[in-house]
């Protein structure tokens, strides 16, 4: 009895409090909305509709690797694919020209079918692990010496032919 009448007393004082109490509650939920948005889903969101159909298997990629490994310019050559970028890195013994190393590019393209080279962006990072080597000269079309500085890289987006140094 005693509780209901302490109700009756503080009845405006009591709904002030609870709806107060919904108006915080209704702001946390509305801020935890606005800052964590996206969280729950995946990291890519709906980028990666579709990968399922083109989806690049580890055979392929080492394929690609190994490829590339054949040439007596590459000391080492990995990749790494994240979402639908492929990151292809090498690394060059010293003395190797651009020419050739932007060459060494080709086996991917040849290696991948239309539909993988139609969904997929592919990076290729040239670089010499010999500190003497970030620097090479090599002669141009007017037998000029030109220097060439290490990394170089070589981006090839899903709607172009062929990579862009």
């Amino acid at each position: 009895m005693a509780v209901w009448n302490f109700i009756k007393r503080h009845k405006v004082g009591i709904i002030c409090i609870t709806i107060l109490i919904i108006v915080i509650i209704a702001a946390l939920l509305l801020v935890r909305s606005m800052f964590l948005s996206g969280t729950e889903g995946t990291l890519y969101g709906n980028r990666l509709d579709g990968i399922e159909e083109v989806l690049l298997d580890t055979n392929t990629l080492n394929s690609i690797v190994d490829e590339i490994k054949k040439s007596e310019n590459v000391k080492s050559a990995s990749h790494r694919l994240e979402g639908k970028l492929l990151n292809i890195s090498i690394d060059v013994v010293n003395g190797t020209t651009v020419d050739v190393a932007k060459s060494l590019a080709a086996p991917i393209l040849s290696t991948l079918s239309d539909a993988e080279k139609g969904f997929y962006d592919i990076q290729v990072i040239i670089r010499s692990t010999e500190e003497e080597a970030t620097e090479n000269v090599e002669a141009n079309e007017d037998g000029v010496g030109q220097t060439t500085i290490y990394p170089i890289m070589g981006y090839k987006h899903r709607s172009t032919a062929d990579f862009v140094w």
